[in-house]
């Protein structure tokens, strides 16, 4: 696998966390406070652009995500964020690009039903486990160029 490229936004730091901050916040969605998590969320729920490069997402955070901005999600970039144990995209909508590049998943992902409403990038992207793509809607290129796939790819 690839060495991600450093990054070019303001980093969180915490115990060497290369995910972008939270404006006004100074940590990354994984790090910053509870209030800071919170209106971070309700930002990208209410229609503001996701940012989320280089974040490290557990499960229970991810599930968060899914909560708070009922699935969709405006611009997304998750550039070079880190997705331990499973990361369940199902069901969700990217209205407008989605980025990917660089990201890593170390457990199983799902992306089954997603809708894409732009251009999908996953250059460079590791799936460390099995990975689903099952009736996903991609109205714009979705582009897997190097992307790594250690486990199964399903798809229907």
């Amino acid at each position: 696998m690839t060495v991600a490229p450093t990054p070019t936004w303001p980093i969180c730091g915490h115990g060497g966390c290369r995910g972008v901050v939270v404006p006004r916040r100074g940590r990354c969605l994984a790090h910053v406070d509870a209030a800071g998590r919170q209106i971070s969320l309700l930002s990208t729920a209410a229609g503001s652009p996701a940012d989320y490069r280089g974040v490290p997402f557990t499960p229970e955070l991810l599930e968060e995500l899914r909560r708070r901005s009922q699935r969709i999600l405006y611009e997304a970039r998750f550039e070079q964020a880190v997705f331990t144990g499973d990361a369940d995209f199902s069901g969700f909508l990217f209205s407008g690009p989605v980025d990917f590049r660089d990201a890593r998943f170390e457990g199983a992902a799902d992306f089954t039903r997603i809708g894409v409403r732009g251009h999908a990038d996953f250059r460079r992207t590791a799936f460390e486990d099995d990975v689903t793509f099952d009736r996903g809607d991609f109205e714009g290129a979705a582009d897997f160029s190097r992307a790594e796939f250690r486990g199964r790819i399903k798809r229907g």
